[in-house]
């Protein structure tokens, strides 16, 4: 019963991640770095379907995917926020496929009926999967963010 309720808690972690963005946006519009803040500030905006990349003072979706925005096109001219945001944009879906994986994982060891050593192995993984899944998600978010961050540092005020 216990391992049950676990795996349910498990498979709606993933959901998140899921929801993270699936709402498809323009491509990058180039601001060149040290143009002005209101007009190409970047900032994160929650969507129907998730996360959007947005520039500027206005509603200008910038970027918008799947698994969260593509950020390298819109920060490319600067070199710092380009090196971070190639951190997230590599860490992102190994995250949430570790924490897809492991829903799957706890809910077909479960779902089957199987012994108790597979049981027992199928939450042992999951939970592994689980903590290496949610440690890249939050290192990819924190690279968004440092990201987004070096990038308007840039932009004249």
């Amino acid at each position: 019963m216990r391992t049950q309720a676990l795996a349910l808690v498990l498979c709606f972690t993933a959901v998140p991640a899921l929801a993270q963005g699936a709402a498809a946006g323009a491509g990058p519009v180039a601001c060149a770095s040290g143009g002005p803040y209101e007009a190409c500030a970047l900032r994160l905006e929650p969507g129907a379907f998730g996360v959007r990349l947005v520039r500027g003072a206005g509603s200008e979706t910038v970027s918008a995917g799947f698994l969260g925005p593509n950020l390298s096109g819109a920060v490319e001219s600067s070199p710092d926020a380009l090196r971070y945001a190639r951190t997230y944009e590599r860490l992102r879906t190994p995250g949430f496929l570790s924490i897809l994986g492991a829903g799957v994982l706890l809910g077909v060891g479960q779902a089957t009926g199987a012994s108790d050593e597979v049981q027992l192995a199928s939450v042992v993984g999951g939970l592994g999967l689980t903590v290496l899944g949610t440690s890249l998600v939050i290192r990819s978010q924190r690279a968004l963010s440092r990201s987004i961050w070096e990038y308007n540092g840039e932009l004249s005020r």
